[in-house]
């Protein structure tokens, strides 16, 4: 699906608010962290944004690839939800 796993990408709803998969989901509920196998310098150029938070709001925490198994992508998620933290590896 992409070229290169360690880059994000992106979907864009464009659809009444309404329609969206999140609509009337429950507050309290955020994306934390992410742990990412890559180059994190790579990562943040493609961004476009600084190396110390790539992303706002969000933790990034870059592992190397030999950590696992060579591959590069997203590693795991880690959500906050008021029953605690939710992670998604």
């Amino acid at each position: 699906m992409i070229e290169d796993p360690q880059l994000p990408f992106f979907i864009e709803w464009n659809v009444d608010p309404s329609e969206h998969p999140s609509f009337g989901g429950k507050p309290g509920i955020r994306v934390e962290r992410l742990v990412i196998a890559g180059d994190r310098d790579s990562v943040c150029e493609w961004l476009g944004e600084p190396v110390e938070h790539p992303l706002d709001d969000v933790e990034v925490t870059w592992i190397d690839p030999s950590e696992n198994d060579g591959a590069t992508g997203l590693v795991a998620v880690e959500i906050r939800t008021p029953k605690g933290l939710v992670r998604i590896d």
